[in-house]
């Protein structure tokens, strides 16, 4: 093993007077720390390491904690399809385990018999950690209904989009809940965007181009809120690979700078999410909830007749922080 530098060693010291007992916050502030130049290391036979640094300070490194730290090993695999778990799996660690690794590879999962119960969504978001609030509440209620002040809010069909792209971070996860779905029409469909942004990357680079570096403005404002951002549509790390997409037509605001190069690309990408060849369909049965990565697969649904039958969602989001976190509680 690399010996650590004495400036890390002394950085990250774990005794009580550098690290606190209860929280394991780090207490030590390094530049307040005159000299920080190891007088004495020494290793015993479990690979604890002792450090003196000569002013009476000491500090013991167990092995483990001068290990790397694995990540977790939960990159995108593509949207082949939909797996689905029953709900009472998710009182084992095994079914914990198996949803949470699904959403952050998938992107996708059905939780099958979730108690029909008026915001048992949030409950279900809960086991993770907490429920994240936007504008619209901590829960929302997806049925057609009068004056809407959105579009998931009437009976329309919906084009495929992610949510609440207007905001600086979007919700990384949405969970949906069928309380009801009797009506004729309203099945679910389904997207991975960066599946389809990757694709794009190598069949048009120059569309892809654009439209990973065109700032495209999104705006929701009602008579409570004005929620705005602007944000390339396909964002991208530092190794020009896509990892996240913003698309929703309905608040992509007026943008006097859009010309015809915007467009082709906008276009290109719309006929790539209107090819069944790209879309995921299915049906929610009362009780299903549809959970989901909102920063890379689209969702939408089909027009339903709103005379022929019930049909009432429920639904929260999460927060990718959350979701990571419970994982590695899991695996610990």
């Amino acid at each position: 093993m690399k010996l650590p530098s004495s400036r890390w060693l002394r950085d990250n010291c774990p005794c009580t007077k550098c690290l606190h007992p209860i929280t394991q916050e780090r207490t030590v502030t390094l530049i307040d720390v005159p000299d920080v130049r190891a007088a004495a290391v020494n290793t015993d036979s479990s690979g604890a390491l002792t450090v003196d640094w000569g002013d009476g300070h000491i500090g013991v490194f167990p092995a483990e904690l001068l290990a790397e730290r694995p990540e977790l090993t939960t990159a995108p695999v593509g949207l082949a399809t939909v797996l689905r778990l029953d709900y009472s799996e998710l009182d084992t660690a095994v079914g914990m385990q198996r949803w949470l690794e699904t959403l952050l590879t998938q992107g996708a999962i059905v939780v099958e018999h979730t108690p029909n119960v008026d915001g048992e969504v949030v409950r279900l978001a809960e086991r993770i950690g907490y429920a994240r609030p936007t504008n619209f509440g901590t829960i929302f209620d997806v049925r057609s209904k009068p004056d809407p002040n959105n579009s998931a809010y009437t009976a329309a069909g919906l084009d495929l989009h992610t949510d609440l792209p207007n905001w600086a971070g979007p919700p990384d996860f949405q969970f949906l809940h069928a309380l009801a779905n009797e009506a004729t029409g309203g099945d679910s469909t389904l997207a991975d965007g960066v599946a389809i942004a990757n694709a794009l990357r190598v069949s048009e680079p120059k569309t892809f181009e654009v439209l990973a570096t065109t700032p495209v403005p999104f705006r929701f404002h009602d008579s409570d809120d004005d929620i705005r951002f602007t944000c390339p549509i396909i964002q991208t790390d530092a190794g020009d690979n896509p990892v996240a997409i913003r698309f929703n037509n309905w608040i992509r605001d007026i943008d006097p700078s859009a010309d015809d190069t915007f467009y082709d690309a906008y276009m290109v990408l719309w006929r790539m999410l209107r090819d069944p060849a790209n879309v995921l369909t299915l049906r929610l049965a009362a009780g299903d909830t549809l959970c989901f990565d909102n920063r890379r697969i689209l969702h939408g649904r089909t027009e339903f007749d709103p005379q022929s039958g019930r049909r009432h969602l429920q639904g929260c989001y999460a927060d990718r922080d959350m979701v990571e976190s419970r994982l590695r509680k899991l695996l610990l």
